[in-house]
This record gives C-alpha cells, sequence and structure tokens, in this order.
C-alpha cells in the first residue's frame, strides 16, 4: 500500500516524487519498486520538458535513390530509405511512416535533408540539378500525403498544437546550384528553407567554399559566389548552414551574413578520441570555429557519432561550455526511419533518450528546452522573415 501511495504521489507531483526516489534509492539501492518510482518520476520529468518544447533534429536524412536514365555504377548510388545507409533498404519511406517515426523519436519536427549523393566523380553539374529536383519531388509527395512542410515559425507552433507531422526542407551541398543563382529562389517556392553551402564536393561549375573534408585551402575559405549564395538565400528567407566548410570559409560567410547562421552537425576536436570521432577530426571544430558562430548569433548542432549517451551528452555540456547554451542544438545525423535505436541500452525515441540522460547530468529543464528546439526556431525564425 505505502508503494501504492508513493506511485499515486508521483503521478501527481513529479518533483516531490523524484526526491523521495532519490533519497530512498540511497538507502535501499537494490529495491525495485523505488527503482520503478524514479524510472516513473524521471519518465514523467521528460514528458514535461518535451510537452512544451518546440523540438528539432537540425541535421537528419530521408535520402532517395537518383533515378538516372543511364544508371549510376553501384558504388556511386545512395543508400535507399533511411539514409545514407543507417536505414532499411529498400523504396523511401512514406509519408506514414515518417509520421510514425517523427512521433516515436520524441521530436517536434526535423530538418529533413536531402543529399545530391556523396561527391561520387560520375556525378556531372546537370546530374546534381536533376537528382535535387527528384528530392524535391519527393518532398512534395510526402505533403501530399499528409506530412505538413515549415514555410515559417508559425506552421512549426501550429503543428506542435495540433500533434500534427512536419518537418524543415533542407538540403546538404548546393552542387545543384551549378552558378544559376535563381535555381535558389526556385528551390525556395517549393518550400527549402534550410541550404548547407558544401558536403563534399563543391559546386562543379561555380565553386562556393573550401571543405573541411577532403581538406581544401583552393579558394581562400569562402568564393564570391559562396557569398552571394548566402546574400540570395538570407533575401528569400533560408537558414544558412555551414557545416562542411572549411573554418576559413565560416569566417567568410560571416563577414557576409546578415543573420545568424548553423552549423549543423559536428563536435568539438577535443572529443576526436571519443567512439567513431578519430576518423572524423577533419570534421570537428576548434574552440574559435564554434565560437565564431556563437558570437554572431548563431548555432552549433552536436551529431550522434558517440559510442554511448552518456558520452553524447557529455559533448552537448562540453559545447555548452565553450560557446554558451544559447547556441548549442542538436544536430544527429541520422535517421527517424529506420534507426529507432542510436545507442546501446538506449530506452525510448532518441530525444526522449537524450532528455533522460540530461536530467541525469544535471542539466535544467530551460536549459534541455534551449538545447532541444528553442535556440534553433530563434535562428528559424529570423532567417524565415526575408530581408
Amino acid at each position: 500500500m505505502a508503494h501504492t501511495r508513493r506511485l499515486a504521489e508521483s503521478r501527481r507531483t513529479v518533483l516531490k516524487s523524484m526526491a523521495i526516489a532519490a533519497g530512498a534509492a540511497a538507502l535501499h539501492p537494490f529495491s525495485e519498486p523505488l527503482a520503478a518510482l524514479a524510472q516513473e518520476a524521471s519518465d514523467a520529468r521528460v514528458a514535461q520538458i518535451l510537452g512544451r518544447t518546440i523540438s528539432v533534429d537540425l541535421h537528419n536524412h530521408l535520402q532517395i535513390g537518383y533515378a538516372r536514365a543511364t544508371p549510376l555504377p553501384p558504388s556511386d548510388t545512395p543508400a535507399r530509405g533511411g539514409g545514407r545507409g543507417r536505414g532499411p533498404a529498400g523504396p523511401p519511406a512514406t509519408a506514414a511512416e515518417f509520421a510514425q517515426a517523427l512521433k516515436a523519436s520524441g521530436f517536434t519536427t526535423v530538418c529533413e535533408t536531402f543529399v545530391p549523393v556523396d561527391g561520387q566523380a560520375t556525378m556531372t553539374a546537370d546530374d546534381y540539378y536533376a537528382f535535387h529536383r527528384q528530392m524535391m519531388d519527393y518532398a512534395d509527395r510526402l505533403v501530399a500525403g499528409g506530412i505538413r512542410r515549415a514555410l515559417t515559425m508559425k506552421d512549426v507552433e501550429t503543428a506542435k498544437a495540433q500533434g500534427a507531422a512536419i518537418f524543415i526542407h533542407d538540403s546538404e551541398g548546393a552542387q545543384w546550384i551549378a552558378g544559376h543563382v535563381e535555381r535558389i529562389e526556385e528551390a525556395y517556392r517549393r518550400g527549402l528553407r534550410k541550404i548547407q553551402l558544401v558536403h563534399s564536393r563543391n559546386d562543379l561549375v561555380k565553386p562556393l567554399a573550401d571543405l573541411q573534408n577532403p581538406p581544401s585551402t583552393t579558394f581562400n575559405g569562402l568564393t564570391p559566389f559562396g557569398a552571394d549564395v548566402i546574400r540570395e538565400s538570407e533575401r528569400l528567407g533560408m537558414v544558412v548552414d555551414m557545416a562542411h566548410a572549411a573554418q576559413t570559409a565560416v569566417e567568410g560567410a560571416l563577414k557576409v551574413a546578415r543573420k545568424p547562421i548553423v552549423i549543423s552537425h559536428t563536435a568539438l576536436n577535443s572529443a576526436a578520441g571519443k567512439g567513431n570521432m578519430p576518423s572524423m577530426l577533419p570534421r570537428l571544430l576548434t574552440r574559435e570555429h564554434a565560437k565564431a558562430v556563437a558570437d554572431a548569433g548563431g548555432v552549433v548542432g552536436v551529431w550522434h557519432l558517440f559510442d554511448t549517451l552518456k558520452e553524447y551528452v557529455a559533448e552537448v555540456r562540453e559545447m555548452i561550455d565553450v560557446i554558451g547554451v544559447d547556441h548549442v542544438a542538436i544536430g544527429t545525423d541520422s535517421s527517424v526511419v529506420g534507426n529507432e535505436t542510436t545507442w546501446p541500452g538506449q530506452q525510448g525515441g532518441v530525444l526522449y533518450a537524450i532528455t533522460g540522460e540530461m536530467l541525469r547530468q544535471g542539466f535544467t529543464p530551460d536549459e534541455i528546452s534551449k538545447v532541444a528546439g528553442g535556440n534553433f526556431f530563434r535562428v528559424f525564425a529570423r532567417a524565415t522573415t526575408p530581408a
């Protein structure tokens, strides 16, 4: 009966039950009922935080295969389904599959990032543009299937209030521009609201910026055409993402941009000895690199490439220590479809798991809300208001 009363109490007052559970656990650390009580209280806090937070994954993949008249060699064909080999092989996700996976993840929305093949040598400028248009068509099919596309902050707020599935249309790498600046407005009119200038291959007609990986110093940072792309994107009302760009390119972008920018998925180079980080060292940021973005009002997303959830959240803490809690976000570089479990022992969807671990590591609810969405949406709201 005592346990029943305490369980009832935990449902009424989450914080009080947490205190009871913590104190009792110190006396009886192996008590299963008390552990269950603590878990229930923790779950209630997670639900409470995410219930009031408009949350987002800054970099999430839902990839399709490029339908080309002359097929690409097998090594050049991107993974189908969940995105770049992270999800199941087969046809691209349906609207219903996406909606179900998004709900399970815990995110209100994701920046659904379509990448036009990872820099394969056989792709031409025309191929990149054709693939870009096919990805736009796929996004239209998601919308026709009932998924909303976020064009403004109001769209995201409404979807949150109504519990509707929504995505922010994103592009990783802008090779599809191919020197035609007018293509940016074409993409904007079709719903693109976030644009990442470079990936692992530059625009074949008019390069945009030096790359992080493979390292590039050819263009002394940002090219004049890259600067034009940033100006046009800001004029229309899109978030500019400088992930994959060299530090000198980011510094150049900050001189051109009139609104905050983001680096959607990375980590500090001090994390190079953890998880999958050693091979990704060229993709990590120096403290100066990260601080430059934050000092201009921007946001840096932390990706998922750590062995454990505990290590991931520790990296979120380290990034906050360097650039401040108002400038850190979540950018998993994974897929909500076919990637339900990111770390061993993960309980629940990825954002539920991250939120629970952030609580365990001492983050406050307000800090969690900022990282889970508030920081990015400050940038998104400003960016999507045309200049």
